[in-house]
């Protein structure tokens, strides 16, 4: 019973939703003086491109025949099409239209688009925000299971903890980006072909995508685990840092598959238009790695290996979530021709660089950052940094995940080349993260105090963590930008763009890590080294955007 009331009550809801778009539709045709059946026949010709038959309006919108043919007779009568013979079947008479039935035509449906994006705004405006938000929760969880294995692992083994999960974070990111950067690839590619009405060749990139995780998938594992000692010590790992960390990657590795399958799942998952499994399969994963945490480091006290086997479960529990949608929404293509696998990785590799490189970046930072820390302020410095990347680490998934959740939209919107919808999702995109950006800044600043506590750091840890997280807090509304600014470049094949977006960050952070410290003042100018790389990249972000809008630079990919 309680099934047939809620399924009553969403028809309900989609009665009302239907019968105000409809009011809507002929509320406008009607000030544009014509009928809500004429606007559609304007809207068949003008997405047509030539193509356009009297049967296909009919179907298309369900309007009667008889309907379709007054309005054409109208049409034609008024000069605004002309009646041709369709080479391909002479039974057919395809619609053209003259030159000024095009001008006509396009006045009337790009009004109709303006309106239409006013309505989305107003009326759906509901629906896109729950869209981001369980993309956004979704991002954010991606990254918390560091943060979780370094709360237990912090609170139980100290500074020394503290340190060695940061030094191994960013192989584990490396993972993780893998998976991100392969599905989000893959997921770009699907959306494309799938507003073009492409069917199979979208299911032959998610095939193309699936067992590209699984390969690098088994790379990574045999790379990880053989050279894990020697990779963390060209980190900075030494001493009793090193064997901690050497304890904790080398499970990590043992479960790659699992990372990498659950991140690289996940785009595409949003792109079938559910952003709530997406986020329901990262909450699973999440809860069950911080049960499992408390179980293995706290109870069995099983320190590093128990955090590392917590996080593998976890994102195994993702994984399984997100491989059961699939299967059960009959999306789990595996079927790729063989003829097509070379020019269909090329692809997913091109796009997928900027997203990889977005996941990746920051632990490349995080790498250069305790890098040189280690040489400036040892391993007090390393770990108050692991307790403030952390918490701004969150900040960062939640920004991206505002581009990344609106990937699907844009990419989308491009496919079907509607421009004014798609400014549209960017324009709200780039509000909403800075939005996001300046309020987490202020949530983190209120609590910078206790931080340090919250990960069992050390007094003189908690101490100077209170002192940089202002410092690092500039940057915040600087990174929203770039965030937004890369994934509008790679969701519109506009790859050329979101590499150097999602590459100079890490390149001008070195930069200036080689120079200030020595000359202004060591480990302070090394913070402030990282918020400048930031502020830079953003204002590069701006001037490529603006030459995009002018049309000065045209850096996508050929598409394919």
């Amino acid at each position: 019973m309680r099934k047939d009331n809620n399924m009553i009550i969403q028809l309900q809801r989609y009665y009302a939703l239907w019968k105000e778009c409809t009011a809507m539709y002929e509320e406008w045709s009607k000030d544009q003086g014509l009928s809500s059946n004429r606007v559609f026949a304007l809207y068949s010709f003008y997405e047509s491109n030539g193509r356009c038959t009297q049967k296909m309006i009919s179907e298309k919108w369900n309007i009667p025949k008889q309907t379709v043919n007054t309005i054409l007779k109208d049409f034609q009568k008024k000069g605004y099409i002309n009646m041709v013979s369709d080479d391909s079947d002479k039974r057919n008479k395809l619609i053209c239209l003259t030159e000024s039935g095009m001008e006509y035509t396009k006045d009337i449906i790009e009004k109709l688009h303006s309106k239409e994006i006013y309505v989305i705004e107003k009326m759906g405006l509901e629906n896109i925000e729950s869209l981001n938000d369980n993309t956004i929760i979704a991002f954010a969880l991606s990254g918390i299971y560091a943060i979780v294995d370094g709360y237990f692992v912090g609170n139980t083994i100290g500074d020394a903890g503290l340190s060695a999960i940061n030094i191994a974070y960013p192989i584990e990111a490396l993972i993780q980006a893998l998976g991100t950067g392969i599905g989000m690839g893959g997921a770009v590619y699907y959306s494309i072909n799938a507003a073009e009405k492409k069917g199979k060749r979208a299911e032959e990139f998610i095939a193309t995508s699936w067992w590209l995780l699984v390969i690098v998938s088994v790379i990574s594992t045999i790379i990880i685990y053989s050279f894990s000692s020697k990779i963390l010590g060209l980190l900075g790992a030494d001493g009793i840092i090193l064997t901690n960390a050497t304890d904790y990657i080398k499970i990590i590795a043992l479960g790659a598959i699992l990372q990498i399958l659950g991140t690289g799942m996940m785009p595409f998952i949003r792109n079938y238009g559910n952003s709530f499994w997406s986020m329901f399969a990262m909450v699973g994963g999440f809860i069950t790695n911080i049960v499992l945490d408390f179980i293995f480091v706290w109870i069995y006290e099983m320190g590093m290996k128990g955090a590392a086997t917590a996080t593998i479960a976890g994102q195994g529990v993702t994984a399984a979530i997100a491989i059961i949608y699939a299967l059960y929404n009959k999306k789990f293509y595996v079927y790729v021709s063989l003829k097509n696998v070379k020019e269909m990785c090329g692809a997913i590799f091109r796009v997928g660089l900027a997203p990889f490189g977005l996941a990746l970046t920051p632990n490349i930072s995080l790498v250069f950052i305790n890098r040189f820390s280690a040489s400036y302020g040892g391993e007090k410095a390393i770990a108050t940094y692991a307790c403030v990347s952390y918490i701004i680490c969150i900040i960062y998934l939640i920004l991206q995940g505002v581009g990344d959740g609106s990937q699907p939209l844009m990419s989308r919107f491009y496919g079907e080349k509607d421009q004014e919808s798609l400014r549209g999702v960017q324009r709200m995109a780039y509000i909403f993260a800075i939005i996001l950006a300046v309020c987490g800044g202020i949530i983190m600043y209120v609590n910078r105090a206790n931080i340090g506590g919250v990960f069992g750091a050390s007094y003189e840890v908690s101490i100077e963590i209170s002192k940089i997280v202002p410092i690092f807090l500039v940057s915040l509304p600087f990174v929203a930008i770039t965030r937004i600014a890369t994934a509008g470049f790679y969701a519109t094949e506009k790859s050329g763009l979101s590499y150097i977006l999602t590459f100079i960050e890490p390149v001008l952070m070195l930069i200036f890590m080689l120079v200030l410290p020595p000359l202004f003042g060591g480990q302070i100018m090394i913070w402030w080294s990282t918020v400048l790389a930031r502020v830079f990249s953003a204002i590069l972000a701006f001037i490529l955007i603006k030459y995009c809008e002018k049309g000065d630079l045209q850096y996508g990919i050929q598409k394919i």
